[in-house]
């Protein structure tokens, strides 16, 4: 995984899709454990996107006064 934003993005969708297919890759419904870690792999994602937006927004926080001026 590439450290950016794109990068994150495509990875959080990637995710989504996911959990929202109900099938395997051969069409086969997907047991209801495999749902669930799905699910719980989606929200570990989400908890790791959001830290790394929060970093990068009090980058960016930091970084507005010198460029401001």
């Amino acid at each position: 995984m590439k450290n950016n934003i794109e990068s994150l993005n495509n990875h959080l969708f990637s995710l989504l899709e996911q959990v929202t297919e109900d099938t395997d890759h051969n069409g086969k419904p997907l047991d209801h454990d495999v749902i669930k870690q799905r699910i719980a792999r989606v929200g570990a994602g989400t908890a790791v996107a959001r830290e790394i937006i929060n970093v990068q927004r009090l980058a960016l926080d930091a970084a507005k006064p010198g460029l401001e001026g």
